[in-house]
């Protein structure tokens, strides 16, 4: 679950450095001064049959990358966050952006029967920003040993688990052909320079056959999704059906602006850099189901 946060303030301008961040007393951050607006739009390249003219497929190019986003009020710091971008489109105004970035991300609007294939890049590298847990079963791009204890703190943690980011999206809920579904071991890190033992392909097909409703995509990477979808990776699929009354025009349910998806989750609030992760100097050499943290 993620929370919605003011798109008319974002930041989209590349992450800089920042000192280490503290946490920050609840009680002197102003409540309820956001707008709260609905989320950008990605837009389509539409492409359309060359004889009958009728539409094919609707085409994405998203990426995934790291930026800074004013999540806390205008007044506190920006805050380090990664996120999946492209062409939108702005609802309140209909303003189209070629290139915009956020989190919680733009929102796929799609329609039954209409297929869409989405280009996946990641343009994440930069080391993770997070302590990546080099004892699980994870995806190891660097093939690196399990290290034994004493575990190194965090940060600089292992080096060799920090980077390359590995990513990989899933559709949660979505009815979706295995080669496209974003299975944890068919992660690539930036440009695909390496890949996980059941890659296949980043352009993804979503066929958009079953029943009209709400999603949401987020990465899906082994042992890493937890880290990335608390980064930012995640955003809403709407998909609708214009043969449904409810999606029609004289739907009763709330349309245009005032249609907006929501979703929430708790972050702890610091003074800058990313949301932290609890992280321990020790760990038992054996995690068991149920251990509590896991």
């Amino acid at each position: 679950m993620f929370l919605q946060y003011p798109y008319a303030s974002l930041g989209h301008t590349n992450e800089t450095g920042s000192a280490a961040p503290t946490p920050l007393d609840p009680t002197t951050i102003p409540k309820f001064v956001n707008q709260f607006s609905v989320p950008p739009v990605f837009m389509p390249t539409v492409v359309k049959h060359s004889v009958s003219g009728k539409i094919k497929s609707h085409d994405y190019r998203v990426t995934a990358s790291r930026f800074t986003q004013q999540i806390l009020p205008e007044g506190f710091p920006a805050t380090t966050v990664w996120g999946y971008g492209g062409k939108v489109r702005i609802p309140e105004t209909n303003e189209i952006i070629p290139d915009f970035r956020s989190t919680p991300s733009p929102t796929f609007e799609a329609k039954r029967h209409i297929p869409i294939n989405v280009q996946w890049c990641n343009n994440l590298t930069e080391p993770h920003p997070l302590a990546v847990d080099p004892t699980l079963h994870w995806a190891n791009p660097n093939n690196m040993e399990m290290p034994m204890p004493p575990f190194l703190p965090f940060p600089p943690g292992y080096p060799l688990a920090q980077s390359p980011v590995p990513m990989v999206p899933h559709l949660h809920g979505g009815e979706t052909e295995p080669s496209s579904d974003g299975f944890p071991d068919a992660w690539f890190t930036a440009g695909e320079a390496i890949t996980g033992p059941t890659f296949i392909k980043s352009r993804y097909h979503y066929a958009n056959e079953q029943e009209p409703t709400t999603l949401w995509y987020h990465d899906h990477t082994l042992g890493m999704t937890r880290l990335n979808v608390m980064m930012g990776l995640a955003g809403f699929y709407v998909l609708r059906d214009p043969q449904n009354p409810l999606d029609g025009k004289y739907s009763v349910l709330p349309q245009g602006k005032l249609s907006c998806p929501w979703s929430s989750r708790t972050d702890p609030s610091m003074t800058t850099a990313p949301w932290p992760i609890p992280v321990r100097e020790s760990f038992p050499m054996f995690i068991p189901t149920g251990y509590q943290g896991f």
